[in-house]
């Protein structure tokens, strides 16, 4: 629907401004990310709400999507598939980390959660998608550093203790999370759900 909607806006935009076809395709791109955004945060804020844990999904998703922008990951075939099943990560990882904020040890924690996400990216990271794969050594390796130092940060801002402890644990689980769906089982189970749901989903139009 999405998707439709963005190319009806598009052909509009491109006659009035008699765009080419190159940026139509631009154009329609752009308005389906945008209006996608827009879909995903009402769901995000309706969600966050409703279960009483909005700072700890923000956190989770802010540390999520920043280790992902640099890192890569799995991608659903649809919009509607990517909302659902990144939606009930984040806040299946959220309800985890606001659980376990008061019983886990957060140091001991920190650093498992750290090694593993600093191994799996450092073996798999960059994920370059293969509409865009990315060619230049130079960049994976630029890019690893990247989320490496990124990891770090985050690291460092758990260890000085400033936040509380439901959010400091959901830190943890926003990387737990973004290194679980960059290690090969992860990817696949995402794979999986995606392909699962898409095939309901042509059931139900043929019924």
């Amino acid at each position: 629907m999405i998707k439709e909607y963005s190319v009806k806006i598009g052909e509009y935009l491109a006659c009035e401004l008699s765009l080419d076809q190159r940026n139509k395709n631009i154009t329609v791109f752009g308005l389906e990310v945008i209006i996608g955004a827009i879909v995903k945060s009402c769901v995000f804020l309706v969600i966050a709400f409703s279960l009483g844990v909005f700072y700890e999904a923000l956190a989770v998703t802010i540390v999520k999507s920043s280790l992902r922008w640099v890192a890569g990951g799995p991608h659903c075939s649809s919009f509607f598939n990517c909302t659902i099943v990144s939606s009930s990560l984040i806040f299946g990882f959220t309800w985890i980390g606001f659980l376990l904020a008061d019983i886990i040890l957060l140091k001991q924690s920190m650093i498992a959660v750290f090694l593993f996400a600093l191994a799996v990216n450092l073996l798999y990271a960059p994920s370059d998608p293969p509409q865009k794969p990315i060619n230049n050594p130079g960049k994976k390796i630029l890019l690893k550093l990247v989320v490496c130092a990124q990891l770090a940060g985050y690291m460092l801002i758990v260890n000085l203790n400033i936040l509380p402890s439901d959010i400091a644990c959901c830190i943890l689980m926003g990387i737990l999370l973004e290194s679980l769906t960059l290690f090969p089982p992860g990817a696949g189970l995402i794979q999986r759900l995606d392909q699962l749901m898409t095939r309901s989903s042509e059931r139900r139009c043929a019924a």
